[in-house]
């Protein structure tokens, strides 16, 4: 019997602020703005089901600001690691892994997440440092046969290494176990080739656990971006519009004639689950 794929996505979201007298306020990173601003951050914890594509909202903890931080010896990736932490009970009781974007692919985080017996899917930087796995066999000669056997150019994968991974997402990917030098463990890593606008780009995910399905991290990754606070926001003000409408027109929204119309412009201008 199939088990589901489940996974704790976890990520910061930036909030602007402009007020003085707000508590925790303080200066972090704007992903949709592209710098540090002023406001506040959350760090919201949610159960992703990657099978369904769907996502259940688990914990929102606020973020202090850089000065409480420091003033305990602690950076964002420890108080990140600190939240998962506290709440390691109930994540290990879901689930053995946690998936994330490419901000938490640093060793420091990634040690204290093996440490709580989790694993970590995530994604590394275009330009990550990783070797192949030598498979020479010893010489008889002095000295332990090599470790690694080159660097990994995702541009160029020795196809002895690297397996094509089947996906219904009509994805081109490859995935095999290396060296990450950055994390200092060996990882699995899915090499998904894309093209966008007439140019070949390359995205690298990796699992901590190099036992894992590939197919599996791909899906794990991807619901991550299934559901989104944008998709709610569009499906709020989507209701409100026909509501308004169907009040005005006076026709029932749940007609057997209706009903299919409506949902379809219910969820008009969401993400496709």
């Amino acid at each position: 019997m199939q088990t589901q794929l489940y996974a704790v996505a976890f990520d910061a979201s930036f909030i602007h602020k402009s007020g003085k007298h707000t508590p925790c306020t303080g200066y972090f990173w704007s992903g949709c703005a592209g710098k540090t601003l002023r406001g506040l951050e959350v760090l919201s914890l949610s159960l992703v089901d990657a099978d369904s594509r769907m996502s259940f909202h688990l914990k929102a903890t606020q973020t202090p600001p850089a000065n409480c931080l420091s003033d305990h010896e602690l950076s964002l990736p420890d108080w990140y690691a600190a939240v998962i932490k506290k709440d390691l009970a109930q994540i290990s009781a879901l689930t053995s892994y946690l998936v994330a974007d490419a901000y938490f692919s640093k060793k420091g985080f990634v040690d204290k997440i093996m440490d709580m017996n989790l694993h970590l899917v995530c994604k590394l930087r275009d330009d990550a440092d990783l070797l192949y796995l030598s498979k020479q066999a010893p010489t008889g000669k002095r000295g332990r046969p090599s470790t690694y056997a080159g660097k990994v150019n995702p541009e160029n994968l020795d196809a002895d290494c690297f397996q094509e991974v089947e996906n219904n997402q009509n994805i081109k990917a490859k995935s095999a176990v290396v060296y990450s030098k950055s994390l200092g463990r060996n990882i699995l890593v899915i090499v998904e080739e894309f093209i966008i606008k007439g140019k070949t780009t390359y995205r690298l995910l990796f699992s901590t656990d190099i036992n894992q399905a590939p197919i599996d991290v791909i899906d794990i990754y991807h619901t991550r971006f299934q559901f989104s606070m944008r998709d709610t926001k569009v499906l709020f003000h989507n209701a409100l519009l026909l509501q308004r409408f169907f009040a005005m027109f006076g026709n029932p929204p749940n007609s057997r004639k209706n009903r299919e119309y409506f949902n379809e412009l219910l969820n008009f201008g969401t993400l496709a689950a």
